[in-house]
Order: structure tokens, then sequence, then C-alpha cells
């Protein structure tokens, strides 16, 4: 984030304000110094994410997730994450998105008791629901796949 002199002779900075219902979102801040430029840049960045993450629960966000998605999923899709978000999610209904954690992740994953499949299509599902409201990275470990019984005909 360096600041541009423009023809007018005010600076000029483009900042990245993070995602947007998964798109990339920029302001733009003009000032007549440099240091002024930046200085508002920052003020807005730190408190644009303070408002962003300011008590949003998981269902929320998840909710969310699930109307940006409306227009692009399939209506199977969009009844599917209803779905999980009605049974499978009630854990973390009122649990903020500023409070989950990798440990959070992981006792709710372990605490299922699905398929592995399941439970890794469960799982990305939370996840890019909650990577629209934080940029976080969560170290989880899923169960591993199971290999398909496969029988072969004899004689």
């Amino acid at each position: 984030m360096t600041p541009k002199k423009t023809k007018a002779g005010t600076y000029h900075v483009t900042a990245y304000i993070g995602k947007v219902d998964g798109k990339p979102r920029y302001k733009s801040f003009t000032a007549p110094t440099k240091r002024e430029c930046i200085l508002k840049a920052t003020e807005y960045i730190n408190h644009h994410k303070e408002k962003d993450l300011s008590g949003i629960t998981v269902k929320e966000a998840v909710e969310s997730y699930i109307e940006s998605r409306e227009g692009t999923a399939s209506p199977s899709t969009i009844r599917e994450y209803d779905r999980i978000l009605r049974h499978d999610l009630v854990p973390l209904y009122d649990v903020p998105v500023n409070d989950i954690d990798s440990l959070t992740l992981q006792r709710f994953v372990s605490g299922m008791n699905l398929s592995p499949k399941t439970i890794h299509n469960r799982y990305s599902f939370l996840l890019s629901a909650l990577r629209m409201y934080s940029d976080r990275n969560y170290n989880v470990t899923l169960p591993p796949k199971e290999e398909p019984k496969r029988t072969v005909a004899t004689d």
C-alpha cells in the first residue's frame, strides 16, 4: 500500500479491504500528504474489519453464505446447505466467528459420527462460509478416506 502522487499534487492509494461474497474489494483514498493518505487507509481498514466481524455468529455467517450462493448453486445444493445448517451445525450456532479456532473445529469434526466423505463435505461447507468473514487458516485433521470394497467375479 504505497501512495502515488497524482497530477493535481495529492496522494492516492487503493487499499484491499477483503473479500465480500467471494470477490475482492478495494477502496480508494486521496489526501494532500502521503502520511495522511496512509493514515486514512489503515484507519478505514481497521474499522471495516471490526465492523464486519463484531458479533457475527457462525449461524449468521452460514446463512449469509447460503444466500450468496442461491443464484449460482442448484436448488438441491441449497436444500442440502439448509439441511446441514439446521441439523449438523447446531453446536456452533452461537459461537462468534472471531472465537472459532482450529481446536474448536477439530472437536466439531471429531464429534461427528458420519462417513469420512460426509464429514469432509460438511467441514468444507463450513470452512467456505467462515472464509467469507475471516482470512484465518485452520489446521484440522479429517478422517482418512475409505477405500471402496471391490468384488471380483469368479467362475
